[in-house]
């Protein structure tokens, strides 16, 4: 995979949060699982906790900064986009290095 273009938006209009789906959902509902000897800090958990208290964790709303990414892998092209502040806490914790 290979990564075009990465930029950070503020949302004009609601859009869908794939990595919230591909990331976070089950590594959320699996129990934060992180290497031997590693774990989540308090104010991460804090931040997670505030954003699943959203009516729908799936939508980035109007007005939240996002992640927009286009990739390209062999002849497939698509657009990622993720919440800002989730996309910070999955590459604190290399959570998109997971195969």
């Amino acid at each position: 995979m290979r990564n075009i273009h990465n930029s950070v938006q503020k949302a004009r209009k609601r859009h869908h949060d794939d990595g919230y789906e591909k990331f976070l959902k089950d590594w959320i509902e699996g129990g934060f699982y992180l290497p031997k000897g590693q774990k989540v800090s308090f104010a991460h958990y804090r931040q997670i906790a505030t954003y699943l208290k959203k009516e729908n964790p799936y939508i980035i709303e109007k007005g939240e900064e996002y992640i927009r990414q286009f990739n390209t892998d062999g002849s497939d092209s698509w657009t990622f986009s993720m919440n800002k502040k989730m996309y910070d806490i999955a590459n604190y914790y290399y959570l998109f290095d997971i195969n």
